[in-house]
């Protein structure tokens, strides 16, 4: 068995494991890595992707899954303002947008903030709007 960094050569087998780092560069016509691939395959081996991983990166993966499910995701606030300025009462809405944002500077996460504010004060943002006769959002903040 015949190893190199970047590929590991099996004649029991007939197989060439190669590293992602391999293929990328036998990606390029031009590379010793894209001739030494047309060898492996020329000469009858089965080509295989190596795809080792480490246990700290599973454990990792699965966290992230995990807190991936929790999480909602950020509106732009560009979005945000193109909302409240369609709603009936878009004055006053904005100057407190304009407000919350002020105030959201000096937290850890002022996306997060401005986000969980927007959330709880238009709860049903991602609905289909109730429009009046001028077609302006109804904003009724008491309806969850």
């Amino acid at each position: 068995m015949k190893r190199n960094h970047s590929y590991e050569i099996n004649h029991l087998n007939n197989t060439v494991t190669i590293t992602r780092t391999f293929l990328e560069k036998a990606s390029q016509i031009s590379s010793e890595e894209f001739s030494l691939y047309r060898r492996f395959q020329e000469m009858g081996f089965a080509i295989c992707l190596q795809t080792r991983r480490t246990r700290k990166k599973d454990e990792n993966l699965l966290r992230s899954l995990q807190s991936c499910e929790e999480k909602t995701p950020l509106i732009p606030f560009a979005k945000m303002a193109t909302y409240i300025s369609l709603l009936d009462d878009a004055e006053t809405m904005m100057d407190e947008f304009d407000a919350i944002r002020k105030c959201a500077k000096s937290q850890k996460s002022p996306r997060k903030y401005v986000n969980e504010w927007f959330r709880k004060t238009f709860p049903r943002y991602e609905d289909v709007p109730e429009l009046d006769e001028e077609n302006r959002i109804i904003h009724n903040p008491n309806v969850a």
